[in-house]
């Protein structure tokens, strides 16, 4: 949580999300194996502190999951990144479709999740 809470300050007054920063922090996150509730709390830190990145951030959380990601796990980064919106339902289409695009790189033309069928993803 401190990782991410100095890189969002860093990135504040550089003006951008170091989103590679973001990634590793999450990567670093499913590998330590935190909870899904310390998971979306680094999701709504990033996301909400650059609205405009929620879609990348919400993206790289998914990834960091790799092929191990549930529906759980999608649930909660989603509700996580949209939470912290200052426009929520305006956002949940653009971060809804760049995880939906995230999860089919990580699942190629085989994901079959609920979250894939019907919305865009590889097997719409």
């Amino acid at each position: 949580m401190n990782q991410m809470a100095g890189v969002v300050q860093a990135s504040l007054k550089a003006g951008a999300l170091d989103m590679k920063a973001v990634t590793e922090i999450l990567n670093a996150a499913v590998k330590a194996g935190v909870s899904d509730q310390v998971m979306g709390s680094l999701v709504s830190m990033a996301a909400g502190a650059f609205p405009g990145s929620a879609p990348a951030v919400a993206s790289a959380a998914v990834k960091s999951y790799g092929t191990q990601v549930t529906e759980a796990n999608v649930r909660n980064v989603i509700a996580s990144a949209v939470a912290v919106q200052p426009h929520p339902y305006a956002s949940v289409s653009p971060i809804s479709e760049a995880v939906t695009k995230a999860l089919g790189k990580l699942h190629g033309s085989q994901c079959r999740s609920r979250h894939c069928r019907g919305r865009g993803g590889p097997d719409a």
